[in-house]
């Protein structure tokens, strides 16, 4: 009985730091910048495929 309270504690205390560490990564910010600075901006027209055009 005692192991699996031992067990039960261990676990709880895993728990509780993994709760405190991961919401301060998941806030973490970053930047996205283009890779070459000749991008436009300009917006490209694709062809649009259709179910029919899809093959079997």
């Amino acid at each position: 009985m005692v192991r699996w309270s031992r067990i039960s504690s261990i676990l709880l205390a895993a728990v509780v730091l993994a709760g405190i560490a991961l919401p301060g990564t998941a806030a973490a910010r970053y930047t996205v910048e283009p890779v070459t600075e000749e991008y436009t901006g300009e917006w490209h027209d694709f062809e649009e495929n259709t179910f029919w055009d899809l093959s079997p």
